[in-house]
């Protein structure tokens, strides 16, 4: 008795496929592990004290690039600093590399470094022109011990960031001081008579929110401080640094976040190339950021089923495109080579950058990811080249800790740093 049938024989071709789809899937997997295992280089220690042989592999990768950008995927990575230390010592000795660019107060920055360069040489102030999470971290302090100890070939530090620390009310009256010297003649009589100065005092200190005329003073203000900036004899450092209080101001008169982003990024971008083109023209240069700040292409940071969903929530992605590794890559290409970090497990500090350090949250990378498939190497530390990982989306938190996406990741950077354990930053 013949029992196979027509729905039987369909029933088996589902199967076939479904298996066989299966064999494909497994068999991408098992190619995408191999692309990685190929390109991920071992580092073996973290220890800036010891010699720099495991970090050779940099001179073939980085080659002629002019510009490292460095990233981190939350500024509560106290392991990420080291690492990003040892591939700064790195460069630094063997590459040319002598100006090291943070993401903090361009002002101070700049103006501390110059005092640092000369006779002064006080690194303690320089130092605190970074932010809080960078100055105070205790991960981070080997590595200023060996900026300091390099007094016959200086490392320079310097800033790119718009917005403004000023810890003490002394900082700030200097800051006013700059501003009111550097004005030209042409603009005094309309400065004192819309008591711009106060203004920015007060706006710089938070108490312009008290006043009831806050945006109409904030509006007049940027209103004058633009034409100002445009004037033929507003130049060089102070034009730059005008840009950047516009640009402050901008940011609080705005109240959609994605705005707020591309006013920022796009300000850092201007600085840094500010920083290349002007102040260190013939200097390779070192920039220290979030993971978020250096992509070369954020629209690859997400899935296309991603990217539908948020667009269903509303959100119109305006921002992209505008983050400031992406405008640095169009302008400056081949001379870019932006490096991200990722970590499959351990701890980090989410409010670190609000000045709290005793905050822990763990860090858990999804089977499947990229860091679990490099965890199965066993590697405490390692340098992932992601040319030739652009086949298809593949899973990773590169952007902030346990925020897992699908990525076109060799389209976001040029390399990863990996940590296998994370320590948060203390």
């Amino acid at each position: 008795m013949n029992c196979f049938n027509k729905r039987d024989f369909l029933i088996i071709l589902h199967i076939l496929f479904i298996m066989g789809l299966y064999s494909i899937q497994k068999d991408n997997t098992m190619k995408s592990k191999q692309l990685v295992y190929d390109n991920l280089i071992p580092i073996n220690s973290l220890d800036l004290s010891q010699d720099m042989n495991d970090m050779s592999f940099l001179k073939d990768t980085i080659r002629d690039s002019r510009i490292v950008l460095l990233g981190e995927q939350d500024h509560g990575d106290g392991t990420t600093f080291l690492l990003k230390a040892k591939i700064v010592k790195y460069l630094h000795e063997n590459m040319d590399f002598n100006v090291l660019a943070f993401e903090s107060d361009f002002y101070e920055c700049n103006t501390l470094s110059e005092g640092y360069a000369s006779e002064d040489n006080d690194f303690e102030a320089l130092k605190n022109s970074l932010f809080i999470f960078w100055r105070y971290g205790k991960n981070i302090h080997p590595f200023y011990d060996y900026i300091q100890s390099q007094k016959d070939r200086p490392i320079t530090i310097t800033g790119f960031d718009n917005k403004h620390l000023f810890k003490s009310p002394a900082a700030l009256e200097q800051y006013i001081k700059f501003i009111q010297d550097s004005i030209p003649d042409k603009f005094k009589g309309r400065v004192n008579d819309t008591n711009l100065l106060d203004t920015v005092r007060s706006f710089e200190s938070g108490e312009i929110e008290n006043r009831p005329t806050f945006y109409s003073d904030l509006n007049t203000t940027k209103t004058l401080l633009e034409e100002i900036a445009n004037d033929n004899n507003a130049k060089g450092f102070f034009k730059q640094e005008l840009n950047n209080l516009i640009s402050n101001i901008k940011v609080t008169m705005t109240e959609e976040w994605d705005k707020q982003l591309i006013i920022r990024d796009n300000m850092m971008a201007d600085n840094v190339k500010w920083l290349l083109e002007n102040k260190f023209p013939n200097e390779k240069i070192i920039i220290w950021a979030h993971n978020q700040h250096i992509v070369k292409d954020y629209k690859d940071c997400y899935s296309p089923e991603t990217v539908q969903e948020f667009v269903d929530d509303g959100d119109t992605f305006s921002w992209v495109g505008e983050l400031m590794g992406e405008r640095l890559y169009k302008e400056y290409g081949e001379d870019v080579y932006s490096i991200g970090t990722i970590s499959y497990s351990g701890e980090y500090n989410p409010m670190a950058f609000q000045g709290n350090f005793d905050i822990r949250e763990a860090i858990m990378s999804e089977q499947g990811s990229l860091e679990s498939i490099i965890h199965d190497r066993n590697l405490q530390y390692g340098f992932l080249k992601l040319q030739g990982l652009d086949s298809d989306f593949i899973l990773t938190s590169v952007d902030c800790h346990n925020e897992p996406c699908g990525v076109k990741i060799s389209k976001l950077f040029n390399a990863l740093l990996y940590i296998d354990v994370m320590e948060c930053i203390e």
